[in-house]
């Protein structure tokens, strides 16, 4: 693992997510459908004022990440930082 891969924080992020079902139902069902809320822990890859961007995974041998998921700013709830 790269030294800046070293000292990347990891944080845990509980956040909305948008919910979707599929086939029919009925309308009263789907108008008391609510957000999904969601738990995701990773390593901060980029973060701006609207977005946050989290890897999964980082590789030990070259500077490569895997399962990353940028999560809208307006949608998290909490984060935490975790430290090992």
């Amino acid at each position: 693992m790269s030294e800046s891969q070293e000292k990347r924080k990891i944080l845990c992020v509980d956040w909305d997510d948008a919910a979707h079902t599929d086939g029919w139902r009925h309308v009263e069902r789907i108008a008391k459908d609510t957000p999904i809320r969601c738990r995701t822990v990773g390593f901060v890859m980029s973060e701006t004022a609207d977005k946050l961007t989290l890897a999964q995974s980082l590789s030990l041998e070259n500077s490569t990440g895997s399962e990353a998921m940028t999560i809208p700013k307006s949608l998290i709830r909490r984060r935490r930082r975790l430290r090992l």
